[in-house]
């Protein structure tokens, strides 16, 4: 059956003029990007911190073999409305427009701030780490007194507008420009990952004791460690994976990167299915061999004692940057062009991420345009690359902002972005609940979906939902009542309650202004957005 098409006159234009242009293999190594492998290896060195003596490698094993029940119902609403927006589609089509609007402001707010704070990122995780290990390999204290310039506010702004000014740029061209260069920075990250597990495979942790000591003292920061409350020695236990898979789930969840550009897939019908599914299989098996070895290499005392001693005895916490996996890895060798491969690849890997973040926020953007929630003047496309480019101008601002506030604001201002994932959790939960409901509110759209089979008379993405659901309260659980992760702090969920309340305002708004242009924007969401 084919896909229900809707009606002239719902919305803003009849089309969106974005383009089928991006295949199944792009949709894999994008929706790879979009899961972000440098956050989930950051994990690597909080992980041991939280719950010490973790088994990572076994632990983000289980979290994908979970994750996979999600991927089933994000595969099925993305071939039932194969359109750009996501959840803001499904939530508004099956639930209640309401509903759909809160999470797109919600998200639009969430994307911003993680932008930003990857533009951030890109001098205090990246070029700083990179420039401090060269100066001590190269004995050069120039190198090393950079580090100490560029980490100043002014330099990590002025970096960071850099590489916003960049992502801008970029997604001004469309995907026939930004496909090869996703490739080529795709290749790098891939590069320097492959070099990493390598380094890593041939090196134990009393080598690397040896290497450390260039910096540190290997033992020391152990043992500072233990007198200040760390449990060295700690083993894992089944108490410590299983709440693993809720931090594994903050990096994990964002498998759904073909369903945000649904408009843009050439196969919309089946390569959300294959890219969402071999996007989180690769990126899982990724970080399970990383997890495994991280212990080997580095050992599972001294990456929680860094971790440890950076929250919680500052003091005692050698002169270094935040303990990071790469900032480890790359002291693995001597070897000037691995090093700074290493180093570029996770810059690439930051900056990649940004890009793919602000395309997938862009998208979202243009449907609440389409559906005349947000201006209609938002919804230009350029007629060439077929890019939004008045919501490509705005949300770059939003994120210099955000910058701004990032940097040069109060240090508790950006405390939420660890509560950021309880908030997201919530919003996803809607998703499940769109699924569960499907068959009964939009009954049209799931029978001429491809995948409109049950079992028994349960529809299977029915089950999905239930199943998902289940997923996500289990994550919100352990977000909220474990207090070592962070994302319960009190002024973290207040803010993520502001921005969860924000879409409230801009719905009833929006109903009144268009009511008084003779236009119910509530009609369009009985229908699929034009394509």
């Amino acid at each position: 059956m084919e896909t229900p098409i809707s009606r002239p006159g719902l919305f803003a234009r009849k089309s969106t003029g974005l383009v089928r242009e991006v295949g199944r293999f792009d949709a894999i190594y994008l929706n790879i990007i979009y899961i972000n492998i440098p956050l989930g290896l950051l994990v690597f060195t909080t992980a041991p911190y939280i719950w010490p003596g973790v088994n990572m490698a076994f632990a983000y094993a289980l979290t994908v073999l979970v994750l996979l029940i999600p991927v089933g119902m994000y595969a099925c609403l993305a071939a039932a409305m194969p359109r750009s927006g996501g959840d803001y589609i499904y939530i508004g089509r099956i639930l209640h427009p309401f509903l759909g609007v809160i999470f797109a402001i919600s998200f639009i707010l969430i994307a911003g701030l993680f932008v930003s704070a990857f533009a951030a990122w890109l001098t205090l995780l990246g070029f700083n780490p990179m420039l401090m290990v060269l100066g001590i390999v190269l004995n050069n204290d120039g190198l090393q007194a950079i580090t100490t310039t560029l980490g100043s506010p002014i330099w990590v702004f002025i970096i960071g507008v850099m590489g916003l000014g960049i992502v801008w740029a970029l997604s001004l061209l469309g995907w026939r420009t930004v496909i090869p260069v996703m490739r080529v920075m795709f290749s790098v990250v891939a590069l320097s990952l492959i070099i990493t597990v390598i380094l890593m495979a041939t090196t134990n942790a009393s080598e690397f004791s040896n290497i450390f000591s260039k910096y540190a003292p290997y033992q020391e920061i152990i043992t500072a460690a233990q007198n200040a409350g760390y449990p060295v020695g700690a083993t894992s236990s089944a108490g410590k994976v299983v709440p693993f898979i809720a931090l594994g789930w903050t990096v994990l969840a964002f498998f759904m990167m073909p369903a945000y550009i649904g408009g843009e897939l050439k196969s919309p019908r089946f390569t959300p299915l294959i890219g969402m599914m071999a996007g989180m299989v690769i990126t899982g098996i990724i970080f399970v061999t990383v997890g495994w070895l991280a212990y080997h290499t580095f050992g599972p005392d001294f990456l929680g004692a860094m971790s440890f001693l950076f929250f919680e005895a500052a003091e005692a916490y050698p002169n270094l940057p935040e303990p990071m996996f790469f900032m480890f890895a790359m002291m693995l060798t001597n070897n000037i062009p691995l090093l700074l491969l290493i180093a570029v690849g996770f810059i690439f890997a930051i900056f990649t991420g940004m890009f793919i973040i602000a395309i997938a926020n862009h998208r979202m953007i243009l449907a609440l345009s389409l559906d005349r929630v947000l201006p209609d003047w938002l919804a230009e496309v350029h007629p060439r690359f077929h890019t939004p480019v008045r919501i490509n101008a705005l949300f770059t601002i939003i994120c210099v902002l955000f910058l701004a506030l990032y940097v040069f604001g109060p240090p508790l201002l950006f405390g939420f972005v660890y509560s950021a994932a309880v908030l997201q959790a919530f919003s996803f939960l809607l998703t499940a609940l769109a699924a569960i409901f499907f068959v009964k509110r939009a009954r049209h759209i799931f029978e001429a979906s491809p995948f409109n089979q049950r079992i028994g008379r349960l529809p299977v993405e029915s089950l999905f939902g239930i199943l998902s659901a289940i997923v996500y309260l289990f994550v919100i659980y352990v977000l909220t009542t474990n207090s070592d992760i962070g994302a319960n702090d009190k002024v973290g969920l207040i803010s993520i309650g502001i921005i969860a309340f924000t879409g409230i305002p801009v719905y009833f708004i929006s109903r009144w202004v268009n009511r008084k242009r003779g236009v119910d924007i509530t009609m369009a969401f009985r229908e699929l957005p034009p394509e």
